[in-house]
């Protein structure tokens, strides 16, 4: 779980749980407000800035081997608005899979990362396993693949495309 020091606050600096429903009222409470007003705007601010922390990271390595494969393309299936989709299905090893597609289309409700002009979209179902992950690319002596760091996943299996949640 992540925290945050309230630097600011009209309490002493400590480290809360930002999930934490009673600090929550506490920064929020108009009786605070009125105790420090000046220091309120300050724990807002920095409420507001962890809101802006994207869910998850798609490395500049993935979206260029994105771009490889849309120039790639012989049978001219992929263009311009080609986006990357990662989901999460039922199966595998381990309980569930990633599933990686190509895709024009991205719905309303997509979560969309866009690095280095490629956009990787995932749906709000398949988000809720994917948060704080990073997708990357890695080659080495095995090959080459996609490659997802999860800290959702309890276990992985041994080729890395499944996992327990």
């Amino acid at each position: 779980m992540a925290t945050t020091k309230f630097a600011n606050s009209p309490i002493s600096p400590t480290l809360f749980d930002k999930d934490n429903a009673a600090i929550e009222k506490l920064f929020t409470d108009p009786v605070t407000e009125a105790i420090a007003p000046e220091k309120t705007p300050a724990v807002n601010e920095v409420i507001e800035a962890e809101a802006t922390t994207p869910v998850l990271t798609f490395t500049t390595e993935a979206a260029a081997r994105v771009q490889r494969l849309i120039a790639e393309d012989e049978d001219d299936e992929l263009g311009p608005d080609t986006k990357l989709r990662l989901a999460i299905a039922g199966g595998g090893c381990s309980g569930f899979k990633y599933e990686f597609s190509f895709t024009d289309t991205q719905e309303d409700d997509d979560e969309a990362i866009t690095t280095d002009d490629v956009t990787l979209l995932v749906d709000p179902t398949s988000l809720q396993y994917l948060e704080g992950a990073t997708i990357g690319f890695e080659e080495d002596a095995n090959g080459e693949q996609f490659v997802i760091k999860n800290p959702q996943a309890q276990t992985t299996c041994g080729c890395g495309s499944s996992f327990s949640a």
